[in-house]
């Protein structure tokens, strides 16, 4: 976690190391916060990359007629608090 500035933090996730013309170089994806985020918004902030909240009631919502969308979406989500876990 990066301080940026006075209440604006920034969290890198999904580090990759890449070699680019003899180069190591990062790839990674970036969470921006107006403050210090905690474990669950760390959570809300990686399930969001992927799903938005409407979508996951919809998930939700027929979770018994779409059991392999919802098992995906449910491993997403463990996996979201596996990398929480991680950064903090």
């Amino acid at each position: 976690m990066q301080q940026l500035g006075e209440n604006l933090y920034a969290v890198n996730y999904n580090v990759t190391e890449v070699e680019i013309e003899g180069n190591i170089q990062f790839n990674y994806d970036v969470a921006i916060f107006d403050h210090i985020p905690t474990y669950d918004d760390l959570v809300n902030a990686l399930i969001r990359t992927r799903y938005s909240a409407c979508q996951e009631l919809a998930l939700h919502r027929q979770r018994e007629e779409k059991i392999t969308e919802f098992q995906e979406y449910y491993d997403y989500c463990e996996s979201c608090k596996v990398t929480a876990r991680e950064i903090l």
